[in-house]
């Protein structure tokens, strides 16, 4: 499993958990440096957090 941490707006962060089966292709995304479209991986579980507490 990966975790990817994305900022999303002003003291939030996205945290995505890949399936295994979805890492390959992240890391193709990220050798080209732009993601398709989210929906090219499948995921598994997006939590939400506020980053200021």
């Amino acid at each position: 499993m990966k975790t990817l941490l994305k900022s999303w707006g002003p003291g939030h962060i996205c945290s995505v958990e890949f399936t295994l089966l979805a890492e390959k292709a992240l890391e193709e995304q990220l050798g080209v440096g732009f993601f398709t479209s989210q929906s090219d991986f499948l995921i598994k579980e997006i939590s939400w957090e506020n980053s200021i507490k």
